[in-house]
């Protein structure tokens, strides 16, 4: 293991954007999307989403999370 990031309630989602270098975490049952950089463990930024928006996809710099 190299790095532990958080997330908030379950169900979560995770996705990788090897473009900007960044981490999605999507956590369904809180509404938060976070963002951090792939080479750390401090979140970037914490984002509302609709609650249930667990699935997560992210490249070329561009992120989608269904409502």
């Amino acid at each position: 293991m190299l790095r532990v990031i958080a997330g908030d309630g379950p169900p979560q989602h995770v996705a990788f954007d090897e473009t900007s270098g960044r981490v999605y975490v999507a956590s369904g049952a809180s509404g938060t999307l976070r963002t951090y950089r792939m080479a750390g463990t401090k979140p970037l930024a914490t984002r509302a989403i609709p609650a249930g928006s667990f699935n997560v996809t992210a490249s070329a710099g561009r992120v989608i999370s269904p409502s």
